[in-house]
C-alpha cells in the first residue's frame, strides 16, 4: 500500500512539473505578444492594459491547452477525437477565461500602485493565479473519470518510465505483457477444452 501511495505521489509531482514547464511556454507566448502590442501597437491606457492582455491571453491559452491535452494530462484522455478535443478545449478555455478575469483585475490593481510596465504586472498576476489554474485542470477538466482510467494512466506512465531506462526497461515491460497475454490465452484454452 505504501508503494502505491509512493507511485501516486511521484505521478502527481511528475504532472505538476510538466504543468509548470508547459505554463512557462504559455507565459513566454503571453508576454511576448503583450509586449509587442503594449509597446508598439497600442498607446492608450485601455488598449495597453485591457485589450493587449486579452489578445496575449488567447494566444497563450491555446498554447497551454495544446500542451495540457497532449503532454501533461494525455493519459487521462480516453478517446482522441475531434469531439473530445473541442469539449476539453471549451472547458479549458472557460476555466482559463475565469482565471484571466482574475488576472486582469490583479493587473489593474498592481499597475496604478506600482506604475510598472504591463509585462511586469502580468508576470506578478500570473504567479498568483497559476496555482488555481493547476487545481482546476487537475481536479475538474482532466479529472480521472474512474479508478480504471487511473490504473490505465498509471500503467502507461510506468511503461514510459521503463522505456526511459532503455532497452532493459522495455524488455522487462514486454516480458510482463507477454506473460500476462500467455496466461490469459492459457485460461481461454482451458475453458474451451472443458466445454468440448
Amino acid at each position: 500500500m505504501a508503494d502505491i501511495k509512493g507511485k501516486d505521489i511521484l505521478s502527481y509531482l511528475k504532472r505538476l512539473l510538466k504543468y509548470t514547464l508547459s505554463t512557462l511556454a504559455g507565459t513566454v507566448v503571453d508576454n511576448v505578444v503583450l509586449w509587442v502590442f503594449a509597446t508598439y501597437i497600442f498607446h492608450i491606457y485601455t488598449l495597453r492594459y485591457v485589450v493587449s492582455p486579452i489578445i496575449s491571453f488567447e494566444c497563450a491559452a491555446f498554447v497551454n491547452f495544446l500542451l495540457a491535452y497532449n503532454v501533461v494530462w494525455k493519459n487521462r484522455i480516453s478517446a482522441r477525437t475531434t469531439r473530445s478535443f473541442l469539449r476539453h478545449f471549451a472547458a479549458f478555455n472557460l476555466s482559463a477565461t475565469s482565471i484571466f478575469l482574475l488576472k486582469l483585475g490583479l493587473i489593474n490593481v498592481i499597475a496604478p500602485l506600482t506604475h510598472w510596465h504591463p509585462v511586469i504586472c502580468n508576470i506578478v498576476a500570473l504567479c498568483i493565479t497559476g496555482f488555481g489554474n493547476f487545481a482546476i485542470n487537475e481536479f475538474v477538466i482532466f479529472k480521472v473519470k474512474n479508478s480504471n482510467a487511473d490504473t490505465k494512466a498509471g500503467i502507461v506512465e510506468e511503461l514510459e518510465l521503463d522505456t526511459d531506462k532503455g532497452v532493459e526497461g522495455l524488455t522487462a515491460s514486454s516480458a510482463k505483457s507477454a506473460a500476462a497475454k500467455a496466461s490469459a490465452s492459457a485460461e481461454r484454452g482451458e475453458s474451451s477444452a472443458s466445454s468440448d
